[in-house]
């Protein structure tokens, strides 16, 4: 209920305050969702503003796969340095170590925070209220260790069989057409936007 109340207010531009009705599990899952925004949003700096995404960034231009996409997907980068993503959520943002671990954006080794994502390009997950769930992480490069995908580990706000990569994209479209059409991978996704099929 709480959180249908606040996709509700947020259509309606209506702000709500804080009551006594939100539970601690409805509060959690929206640090969560915050802590993988503002995820979202280092990744995707990193892909198309700083030095340390060009590797990603060929890679996609690669695939002939086009900026306007980039933006559209908020496509990122994970750099190949081992803590980047877990230094500015606590440096700069100033986060708590355990809700990094508990986004699955992290994991702690010893009592340091590792990144749980390195040297992948970087696809963020979004339900259809546009919340920021989780992501998906390829590999570009041979040498990287680990599967050529791997998702965030299930938390609170991430079940991998309950997420489809670009529902949130696609939902107007499926409303109007009454159909939808289910592809196995990200790529796969993006191939058929850019060619204007959503």
């Amino acid at each position: 209920f709480p959180e249908a109340l606040r996709t509700l207010a947020k259509r309606a531009g209506i702000e709500l305050a804080n009551s006594s009705y939100d539970s601690v599990t409805s509060s959690k899952k929206e640090i969560l969702y915050k802590i993988n925004a503002l995820a979202l949003e280092f990744y995707h700096y990193i892909l198309t503003k700083h030095a340390a995404g060009k590797k990603g960034a060929a890679y996609l231009t690669d695939r002939k796969i086009n900026q306007r996409v980039w933006e559209t997907f908020k496509i990122g980068f994970a750099p190949h340095f081992g803590n980047a993503l877990s230094t500015y959520l606590l440096k700069k943002k100033r986060l708590p170590p355990q809700d990094i671990v508990d986004a699955g954006l992290g994991y702690f080794r010893g009592k340091e925070v590792s990144d749980f994502f390195s040297g992948r390009l970087i696809f963020p997950l979004i339900d259809h209220r546009d919340n920021v769930t989780g992501f998906s992480g390829r590999v570009i490069d041979a040498k990287t260790y680990g599967p050529k995908y791997i998702n965030t580990r299930e938390t609170l706000v991430y079940h991998k069989g309950d997420q489809f990569f670009g529902l949130n994209i696609a939902k107007e479209a499926i409303r109007k057409q009454n159909q939808a059409v289910v592809t196995e991978g990200e790529f796969d996704v993006i191939a058929c936007f850019q060619q204007g099929i959503l």
